[in-house]
């Protein structure tokens, strides 16, 4: 959402200082999701093996910005976007408008401690900066991005520290928070431990007395 809204400021001139125009934006803006295809019941876990998953489409006023976003550049304007208060209380606004309508998983560097503080399950999945730039850098050569490994790393560590050291709901992970470091896991080993522990707190929550 806070890379949507960056490109959007970008595309129309914004100066992302600019908190008042900036909060314009957000008031005035059309930002909706489309759900992915339904989780394959049969054979689902080879696509989780595969890396494959489907996910939301994010469009701002009809336009579909879900590829857009996924960039350096972008990465780069969001987190300072993401620092202006008046967008963060419109997106934290619009998220839980989102769960309101029903269950939903939502991910996100203030989730956990400032939209849902009283989720029934959190996670707070990490790995160093080294193995978080290494899976970027893959992912956008794979995309035919001309990207340098130790550009994306260094990208990596000043956005922690930007996002951790930000005025407005900084970065931190929740007390209750599952801790998980990926960094010597896969996505099938990462999923897989966060299924046991949904499953585990469901059960605890539906014992009664």
């Amino acid at each position: 959402m806070y890379r949507a809204v960056a490109l959007r400021a970008y595309e129309q001139g914004i100066d992302i200082e600019d908190e008042d125009s900036l909060k314009n934006l957000c008031s005035t803006i059309n930002l909706y999701f489309t759900p992915p295809p339904a989780y394959p019941r049969k054979g689902g876990r080879k696509n989780v093996g595969g890396n494959q998953l489907n996910s939301n489409k994010i469009f701002i006023d009809g336009n579909d910005y879900s590829e857009k976003i996924r960039t350096p550049f972008v990465s780069r304007l969001s987190s300072k976007v993401s620092s202006q208060k008046a967008v963060r209380d419109a997106m934290v606004r619009l998220q839980r408008l989102l769960a309101a309508k029903g269950s939903v998983i939502m991910e996100g560097r203030d989730i956990g401690t400032i939209v849902f503080p009283d989720a029934d399950v959190k996670f707070y999945i990490d790995a160093s900066p080294e193995v978080r730039g290494r899976r970027r850098y893959a992912e956008l050569k794979e995309k035919g991005e001309n990207v340098f490994l130790d550009t994306i790393i260094a990208e990596e560590k000043a956005r922690d520290k930007q996002d951790s050291t930000r005025e407005h709901a900084p970065l931190k992970k929740a007390d209750d928070a599952v801790l998980i470091d990926t960094s010597n896991m896969n996505l099938e080993e990462v999923l897989n431990v966060m299924l046991k522990t949904v499953k585990e707190r469901i059960s605890i929550g539906n014992t009664c007395c």
